[in-house]
């Protein structure tokens, strides 16, 4: 393998300079240490992570970091555990059995995402299939979160590998 860490550096800080937002990158797309340390000195401080090996990565490197547990499903007690240990505050729900196992395992400060189905043809791996709720059963999920004193967010998840931003605007209108 080879790594030019300046690179990612010097990716990142482009990315920052014309994104107006707040950038999280993906662990799983790649979790070396080497990565994640260029990132962080380019000013990444948002972080999606998949597992509890990537949130103890993450934090292990930087406990400033703030990790969002996007991963459609989770062990049981592990939101739990990032929420106690870790201090997340910020978890994704497919379905109504992660949406009640989340109310119990977080407190009222965590923020719950309701994934929402976005289908595109223009992704290498199609996730509408797999993950997210229909617009309708979105909808009862979130007034369902409000109900329990909770906010609404929602996120969805155009597909891995896109080859093409058109995806993006699609599944926000």
């Amino acid at each position: 393998n080879c790594v030019y860490p300046h690179l990612i550096r010097q990716m990142a800080h482009d990315f920052l300079d014309g994104f107006n937002g707040t950038p999280m990158y993906a662990v799983k797309a790649n979790p070396s240490p080497l990565v994640l340390k260029e990132l962080y000195a380019a000013g990444i401080r948002h972080f999606d992570t998949a597992s509890m090996e990537e949130i103890k990565l993450v934090k292990g490197m930087f406990p400033d970091a703030h990790c969002y547990f996007m991963a459609p499903s989770k062990f049981v007690g592990a939101a739990k555990e990032a929420y106690e240990v870790y201090g997340l505050r910020n978890f994704v729900a497919d379905h109504q059995s992660e949406i009640d196992r989340l109310l119990r395992d977080t407190g009222q400060d965590a923020h719950i995402f309701i994934r929402l189905k976005a289908h595109s043809d223009e992704a290498v791996y199609e996730l509408s299939s797999k993950f997210g709720m229909e617009n309708e059963e979105a909808i009862e999920a979130l007034k369902y979160l409000q109900s329990k004193g909770r906010s609404a967010n929602i996120s969805f998840h155009v597909g891995s590998l896109c080859l093409s931003v058109n995806p993006f605007p699609r599944a926000i209108a």
